[in-house]
């Protein structure tokens, strides 16, 4: 049972959970998504967060809203993984993001993968993603030269929780908040916070793992404040561009455990920037804007269906995504 009971977790929650549904229609009723959301922002003793009280190196187990799996679980994402190009690297996100700043998760994200030669597995030298623009002809004759998704933090993770909030988001939430509506400094803290503790999560379900599988060391904490204050992710004070990162930093976050709520960032923000090959199916070539309704409702629900029908497209847009 979600937060087994535990009132003080339920509110964190459901305050948290607040935060990100203001935030999604603040590009469309931006009035009252600031009022609100500053109101909890500036009364934390009323309104408590799942924040992990702000602490970079907090216990994701304690703090965030996990669902664990059943003790007796003996499945894992690995069949669900290999099937298609589901487990190659995100070239967007390494490529572009990832390597780039030298990111400390890109251990626990990805593994570097390899070929066999003469009957020895041999690893790739460096981590790099697939580009999306490969034909399916190129993935099959070039895969095993690319990164893959990591094997100890998510495709052979039997005890890999299902992820309902984290402490991060909460922290991009009011770095967010407080970048447009509020303090400059606070953002700044609030976003540096956040990927830090991106950090420890990603660190925490690579080390949960039960089976005899390399797990990685975390890296110390002075390494950990180098890459928030001296990369490429660093806050710049440029308004805009801040914006972009702390966007760009929660769609990473989000990754693909918490694709929906990745998926509805990118349409709520425009960040990051991506470009998707055009798929050769008619009415299909891009990705959608929203998921159609299924049959059982237009069957079980005729009649208020007939009146939203005309917009029950994959172009028509959410009222939140006015991008």
């Amino acid at each position: 049972i979600l937060n087994k009971g535990n009132i003080a977790k339920w509110r964190k929650y459901t305050n948290s959970l607040r935060l990100r549904l203001l935030m999604r229609i603040s590009n469309v009723d931006e009035a009252k998504a600031r009022t609100e959301i500053l109101e909890i922002l500036n009364n934390p003793g009323q309104y408590p967060l799942t924040d992990g009280d702000n602490d970079a190196n907090y216990k994701p187990d304690q703090s965030d809203i996990l669902l664990a799996p059943l003790t007796n679980n003996t499945s894992t994402l690995r069949q669900a993984l290999i099937e298609g190009t589901n487990h190659y690297a995100t070239d967007y996100m390494l490529n572009k993001v990832m390597l780039p700043s030298k990111d400390p998760r890109i251990p626990v994200f990805y593994d570097k993968f390899g070929k066999t030669v003469d009957g020895k597995f041999v690893a790739n030298k460096e981590y790099k993603a697939m580009p999306i623009t490969f034909t399916s002809v190129e993935v099959e004759q070039n895969f095993a030269l690319y990164s893959i998704l990591d094997s100890t933090t998510f495709a052979d993770n039997k005890r890999l929780p299902g992820i309902v909030f984290s402490a991060s988001e909460t922290n991009f939430i009011k770095a967010e908040a407080q970048l447009r509506w509020g303090s400059a400094g606070l953002a700044k803290e609030a976003y540096n916070t956040a990927v830090k503790q991106s950090i420890s999560f990603y660190y925490y379900l690579n080390s949960i793992n039960d089976v005899e599988l390399k797990k990685e060391t975390k890296p110390t904490e002075s390494m950990i404040a180098d890459f928030v204050d001296n990369s490429s992710i660093k806050f710049t004070g440029n308004t805009n561009k801040d914006l972009e990162l702390i966007l760009t930093q929660k769609w990473l976050h989000y990754g693909f455990l918490q694709a929906q709520q990745a998926w509805a960032e990118l349409r709520r923000t425009g960040y990051p920037v991506l470009t998707f090959p055009v798929a050769g199916l008619v009415n299909f070539a891009n990705p959608p804007m929203r998921l159609n309704y299924p049959s059982e409702e237009t069957a079980n629900n005729s009649k208020n269906y007939e009146a939203v029908k005309a917009k029950d497209t994959r172009t028509t847009k959410i009222f939140w995504d006015v991008n």
